[in-house]
């Protein structure tokens, strides 16, 4: 059966996304795409909160921790701090839920981990599905995730939240429950801040998520019909793991005219 994820439904949400690119990296499993600096540093500030296993980013040539580094560690420090002012307890990380949506397809996704959670709005739950995230500021305009417009995660109100509709999703079809998504944001700025939303969702984020599965999964058997094409872009090019084997691979920074 083929997995249906949050990643890949994204994916396909891209504009000029390439068929062929997912074909061999999200469905065939052939190869991965370079991490970027920014996926370096997330992994590292994951694995500091909750106790995984990630390579430290690239240390400066004196052999000393960059800055970003040290701001990154503080952060992690200050995440296991509050853990006792919002009566936190990781209950589970790296949550794995695979669930069958018909006979062809599943629907996957890896929860970072559950917890208890106080929250001042609707009061103390006794579990709830937390996502970490790092960014560079918390006021960075971001254009992402098929946003229809900038956001950040001071205002993400415009991100797409196909990840937070997912997890609720596959949670409840697993245990029967819906229960509360959270992003727990922090940023590495000079002066470090962090920022945690609860996404709201009830039944027209629910339709929203069967509305993207049910997408996903006929862009799928249309680009199977197609041979999955190749949609050559730098974009596309510059992460894809067979870029220096692919004869329509571009490389090169395309030029802007003004």
């Amino acid at each position: 059966m083929l997995n249906i994820s949050d990643n890949l439904i994204k994916k396909f949400k891209q504009q000029d996304y390439c068929p062929h690119k997912i074909k061999l990296v999200n469905l065939d499993k052939m190869g991965r795409e370079e991490p970027g600096p920014a996926m370096v540093k997330g992994s590292y500030f994951e694995s500091l909160c909750l106790g995984l296993d990630a390579p430290e980013p690239p240390r400066l040539k004196n052999g000393e921790k960059s800055v970003d580094t040290q701001r990154i560690e503080q952060q992690a420090i200050k995440f296991l701090g509050l853990m006792h002012e919002y009566q936190m307890e990781i209950q589970q990380t790296q949550i794995e839920i695979v669930q069958p949506y018909n006979e062809k397809y599943q629907l996957k996704g890896i929860l970072d981990f559950t917890s208890p959670f106080l929250d001042n709005e609707i009061g103390f739950q006794p579990i709830a599905i937390f996502d970490l995230k790092l960014t560079k500021s918390l006021y960075a305009e971001l254009n992402y995730d098929n946003a229809s417009a900038p956001w950040s995660w001071a205002f993400p109100f415009n991100k797409d939240h196909s990840q937070a509709y997912m997890y609720n999703y596959l949670f409840e079809l697993q245990f029967g429950v819906s229960i509360p998504f959270y992003y727990f944001v922090f940023d590495y700025k000079p002066e470090p801040e962090f920022k945690i939303i609860r996404k709201k969702i009830g039944a027209l984020e629910r339709a929203e998520i069967i509305e993207s599965i049910e997408k996903t999964i006929n862009a799928i058997e249309v680009n199977e019909q197609l041979d999955w094409p190749k949609v050559s872009s730098f974009k596309n090019c510059k992460t894809c793991p067979i870029k220096n084997t692919c004869d329509d691979s571009i490389t090169r920074q395309p030029v802007t005219t003004i």
